[in-house]
């Protein structure tokens, strides 16, 4: 967050953007649990065929990765806080490259460009998260 000179003192945040931050941190959370459930469910369910068991794992692989795009862009003031998004995030993003690399070649063929776009997306943030830690 971008700090500068206001009405309300030096230095600080304008009460608009801070409330407007604090809601899409809060409807961010929200939406990261919402989506924590459905990657529950669809990993405790039992897929019948596999073109219904490919739909499933392409519901969690996409799950996964918005989880870990929420996380990336929750904002926070506390360093503390911010760095656990930053490591939350990158938890899903390998969580999903290690998920992905681990399906068997029909699994990868019913799906090979849905999931080599998501592996793709995962690797670079996979390579760009570590530096936002540091």
């Amino acid at each position: 967050m971008k700090y500068y000179e206001d009405s309300e003192g030096e230095g600080t945040m304008p009460k608009k953007i801070v409330k407007k931050t604090l809601n899409l941190n809060k409807y961010g959370k929200l939406a990261i649990a919402k989506y924590k459930k459905i990657v529950q469910i669809l990993l405790a369910y039992n897929a019948k065929d596999k073109q219904q068991e490919a739909f499933i794992l392409g519901q969690i692989t996409d799950s996964k990765l918005k989880i870990g795009n929420i996380y990336n862009k929750l904002i926070s003031d506390n360093l503390q806080e911010q760095l656990d998004n930053t490591r939350d995030a990158l938890s899903n993003f390998t969580w999903i490259n290690n998920f992905l690399k681990n399906q068997t070649k029909d699994q990868r063929v019913s799906n090979v460009n849905d999931f080599y776009d998501k592996l793709k997306d995962c690797k670079q943030m996979l390579r760009l998260l570590p530096d936002k830690i540091d």
